[in-house]
């Protein structure tokens, strides 16, 4: 009997796992794996968002600071006036027109950019910034007398709200498009009163057939005369038989370059979509709210506002942007708001 039961449990210890057992080693393992992966993906989703939200941040500071150091080489900025609307009439803005309702802030002499001042008027408030910049001075060589001259140069610059209704430019969700934040800037123009006392006073034609190609090999044959009227401050240097004779007046600021601003934000995950904010952005952040400054009207002023105050010596400009992403796979809307104020140094 005593040899019998010893080979019973030879054999229960020899058995092996049974069916039940397995299933249970199984099913354990597998919350433990749902778990794992469940912490995993969390975690993955996390540092994405993360990483998503310094890139809102730092495209959309990158993108005011480019502003910003643009007008610090402004000659002039723009106001929402008869002037400044006259030049912003015949800017050549090509296939990237300006969003419907934009306009340029009202820059007042004894204005405010601060909404806690009584002087400040939201309805001074624009969505786009429009200056001229300076540019290198071009010095120009005289032949006869083996001297130079020099000749100052400007460009226009704008920057201001698009919608990009293209297959590729998603935007949030119940929007018509992606709305970007877009540079433009003219071609250059050299100084007209500076050209035209300069080819008045050479009395060699060498030296004035000279000083002609010179400014058509750098391309700077465009002048502008700051002190006319926009529809006669614009004009050619004729190549014809009598070089320093003006052509025109022409009838626009020519385009040399557009492009968007935010193009690092774009180029995120595919399945992320990202716009600067509309009007009346759904978002639990305060400081993003759209608009913050103004009253909407249309499609007025969108995620940019531009405050302006001072005289055109000294003004000071306040630019705020706002930009969101959409994650599709979370359903989840990010903000961001970009701020700067600049003085420009006017020239």
């Amino acid at each position: 009997m005593r040899h019998q039961h010893a080979a019973t449990n030879m054999r229960s210890a020899g058995r092996g796992t049974t069916l039940l057992e397995l299933l249970v080693a199984m099913s354990i393992f597998s919350i433990i794996s749902f778990l794992f992966m469940t912490t995993y993906l969390d975690m993955g989703r996390q540092v994405d968002s993360l990483e998503s939200m310094n890139r809102l941040a730092s495209t959309g500071q990158t993108a005011i600071n480019v502003i910003k150091d643009e007008l610090l080489q402004a000659k002039e900025v723009f106001s929402n006036d008869a002037r400044g609307n006259s030049y912003l009439a015949v800017v050549d803005f090509g296939a990237r027109a300006p969003l419907s309702d934009s306009r340029l802030p009202d820059i007042r002499p004894l204005g405010s950019i601060s909404p806690s001042d009584l002087v400040f008027d939201p309805n001074a408030v624009g969505n786009m910034v429009f200056f001229v910049k300076t540019m290198a001075p071009i010095w120009l060589h005289l032949p006869t007398t083996d001297t130079w001259r020099v000749v100052n140069a400007y460009k226009f610059v704008c920057c201001y709200l698009s919608i990009d209704l293209s297959p590729q430019a998603t935007g949030l969700p119940g929007t018509p498009g992606r709305l970007d934040l877009w540079w433009w800037e003219s071609q250059r123009y050299a100084d007209h009163l500076e050209m035209s006392d300069l080819l008045a006073g050479l009395a060699e034609d060498e030296d004035i057939i000279s000083v002609v190609e010179q400014l058509y090999a750098v391309q700077l044959e465009r002048t502008w005369d700051s002190n006319a009227d926009v529809a006669v401050a614009f004009h050619t240097v004729s190549l014809l038989e009598e070089p320093y004779v003006f052509e025109g007046p022409l009838l626009q600021i020519e385009l040399y370059d557009c492009r968007s601003l935010l193009t690092q934000l774009h180029g995120m995950d595919p399945s992320v979509s990202s716009s600067v904010a509309f009007n009346n952005l759904a978002t639990t952040m305060e400081s993003d709210m759209v608009p913050r400054f103004t009253n909407v009207n249309n499609d007025f002023p969108g995620g940019f506002e531009v405050i302006g105050a001072g005289v055109q010596a000294s003004r000071r400009i306040y630019l705020r942007l706002v930009t969101a992403v959409w994650y599709e796979q979370t359903q989840t809307l990010m903000s961001r708001e970009s701020i700067t104020l600049v003085s420009p140094g006017i020239r």
